[in-house]
């Protein structure tokens, strides 16, 4: 069995913030393979059975299914109930709360069971895809936790941020989700939205203090200058890149070539050329109230990532969108 040590690419924060579009970037190296929201495996995976990014249903995609026989000698061998149950388990906000304050989780023998489960599928990915990188695009702090408690992974994490405003506003839309018929990606109030913009940033920043590098990218940033900023995360990571890895970004232009993604935004499923596009939306089509109190929930976090003031407008010019944020 493989014993080395299988480097991670975590990418967290809040969803409608870019991140499907950095990790599909991310896919453009050689030495990466992104796998899209992990997080989703066993519930959209294995047991709902829904489409992967490249088209098929995931327990008919060649690669998953790969990966299901090199990890446990197919996916029929392992309890994804039971895995599902482990991992949601692992993640409630208690259990965040207590590893946040470095207090350790109250559920070791869970948390071995599933770091376990974890172990396999990460290292059968890396075999399956010849890749030396996995980029995983969960997002939330509970599964940074988990990656970051699961020996044999080198997790590092890329916290993606983005204006509140700018977020809450997405999250509000509807927005059908092209991957799978009838379904409309999910919906949340401005006011809900906000605090748990603090929250989920919150945490992702005091997990990670106990023991993963993080590197903090803001989402405009991003938008404004995608090379330098790609490039920098890259540096980041310690992937190994030569000039011409970065051929596939000119300006705001990128493209893509597809992948095996779980879940995620629709425009996961996009490839070729994708403009990168400043969006001033939120600033015009938000309700002036509806503004004021997500900025009055979020004002912690505006504070921290340099939202309000002259440091928050300096480094673009407005709040922007990457293709389907």
């Amino acid at each position: 069995m493989d014993s080395q040590p299988v480097p991670v690419a975590f990418v967290g924060g809040v969803g409608r913030s870019g991140s499907t579009l950095l990790c599909r970037m991310l896919h453009r190296l050689p030495t990466c393979v992104h796998v899209g929201e992990i997080s989703y495996l066993w519930r959209h995976g294995v047991q709902g059975n829904l489409p992967c990014s490249c088209g098929a249903a995931f327990l008919d995609c060649s690669f998953w299914t790969s990966v299901g026989q090199a990890a446990f000698g197919g996916w029929a061998e392992v309890d994804a109930a039971r895995a599902e149950s482990l991992r949601r388990g692992l993640g409630a906000r208690n259990e965040l709360f207590r590893v946040a304050a470095g207090r350790g989780s109250s559920r070791p023998e869970d948390l071995a069971e599933y770091a376990d489960l974890t172990l396999a599928v990460f290292r059968a990915v890396r075999e399956v895809s010849g890749s030396a990188v996995v980029v995983d695009n969960s997002k939330l702090a509970s599964e940074a936790h988990l990656r970051m408690q699961t020996e044999g992974l080198d997790t590092r994490i890329v916290h993606l941020v983005r204006d509140s405003r700018g977020v809450a506003y997405s999250r509000s839309k509807q927005v059908p989700r092209q991957d799978i018929d009838n379904r409309q990606m999910g919906r949340h109030p401005p006011g809900r939205t906000a605090a748990r913009w603090v929250l989920y940033n919150f945490l992702l920043e005091a997990i990670s203090r106990r023991g993963a590098q993080r590197s903090l990218l803001r989402y405009e940033d991003f938008v404004a200058a995608p090379e330098a900023q790609f490039r920098r995360v890259v540096d980041f990571l310690g992937i190994e890149a030569t000039e011409a890895d970065f051929a596939f970004v000119h300006g705001n232009e990128v493209d893509l070539i597809g992948d095996h993604g779980i879940w995620g935004n629709p425009m996961r499923l996009r490839s070729g050329p994708q403009t990168i596009r400043l969006d001033e939306a939120w600033q015009q089509q938000m309700r002036r109230g509806t503004k004021l109190r997500v900025t009055a929930l979020s004002l912690p976090g505006m504070l921290r990532y340099h939202y309000l003031g002259s440091a928050g407008r300096a480094p673009a010019v407005a709040t922007s969108r990457l293709p389907n944020s």
